[in-house]
């Protein structure tokens, strides 16, 4: 068996192996209507409805609705009435929401929002880790260079890392801000610190990280070792498994389509990329040989 064919079983086994591990369970991938039992005290904090309430405190303390809004009906979010100290559950219970100001009723309601922010920037980071992975494969092959021109592929590249590092900053920061989980400084730098879910935030802290190094040495070592630069840059490897599963584990949106099609069509197809990284070096090296081999 030819080693370009052996390394392609590697690559899909490599790729099967990584469905398998880190296939989401089916509590976190279900579809169904929220009840009590799916929501432990590990459980990631979901709003399904957008009132500013999450599921869990819905079901278990509140006595509200969490895939309605307006439980009792009365023009007033709940996690608003919650916070005004009005009943959620009471359409007759305004309570003092009527005598609070506009702009205090909208602060009342933008509460959740810390969430969503980073949420939505981690998922941002996300891709952008997917592109920049990709661009890194693609420029080491030269295969960038025939879409974008050398220069070009090189700065579109330097570009994602740059938009990566500021979606990566606000993640972490938005995280200071929401009020459910109250993480501190300490829990988002240092690993297997958090008080909520340990594992899968350190693997978010590390693949960081490794995101800094690999930035710090493009810019400071590849022109003076270039073969340091080079070896060090395999964390990306790790660095993407690393944030893929932080994602898929923490994300409380990963049972939902486009998320599920935003995971697993990444992975596939770095693990695709990878396979072909690896034919691309057995081949470069097959012709050297052959070279060298006419050469003597």
């Amino acid at each position: 068996m030819s080693k370009i064919k052996l390394y392609s079983i590697l690559g899909i086994l490599t790729l099967t192996i990584l469905v398998n591990i880190f296939a989401v369970p089916n509590k976190v991938f279900s579809a169904n209507v929220p009840t009590p039992e799916l929501y432990t005290e590990d459980s990631p904090p979901v709003d399904t409805d957008v009132d500013g309430l999450t599921d869990q405190g819905e079901i278990n303390i509140f006595g509200t609705d969490p895939t309605v809004a307006d439980t009792d009906g009365d023009g007033y979010l709940d996690g608003a009435e919650v916070l005004s100290k009005s009943d959620p559950v009471d359409y007759y219970s305004p309570g003092t929401m009527a005598e609070v100001s506009q702009q205090q009723a909208k602060k009342i309601q933008d509460t959740p929002w810390a969430w969503y922010s980073t949420r939505a920037a981690g998922i941002i980071s996300y891709i952008l880790l997917f592109l920049i992975t990709i661009s890194g494969i693609s420029l080491s092959t030269g295969l960038m260079y025939k879409f974008f021109g050398q220069v070009w592929g090189w700065r579109l590249h330097q570009w994602i890392g740059i938009f990566m590092i500021l979606s990566l900053v606000t993640h972490v920061s938005a995280l200071l801000f929401d009020k459910y989980i109250n993480f501190t400084i300490i829990e988002l730098l240092v690993p297997f610190t958090s008080h909520y879910q340990p594992f899968f935030m350190a693997l978010g802290i590390i693949s960081f990280y490794f995101f800094i190094i690999l930035i710090s040495t493009s810019l400071f070592v590849i022109q003076t070792k270039y073969k340091l630069w080079r070896f060090i840059h395999y964390l990306s490897f790790p660095m993407f498994v690393g944030a893929f599963v932080h994602s898929v584990y923490l994300g409380t949106d990963t049972h939902t389509l486009p998320m599920l099609i935003i995971y697993w069509g990444s992975a596939i197809t770095i693990s695709l990329f990878i396979v072909y990284r690896i034919i691309f070096s057995l081949s470069q090296k097959k012709t050297e040989h052959n070279k060298l081999t006419q050469t003597l």
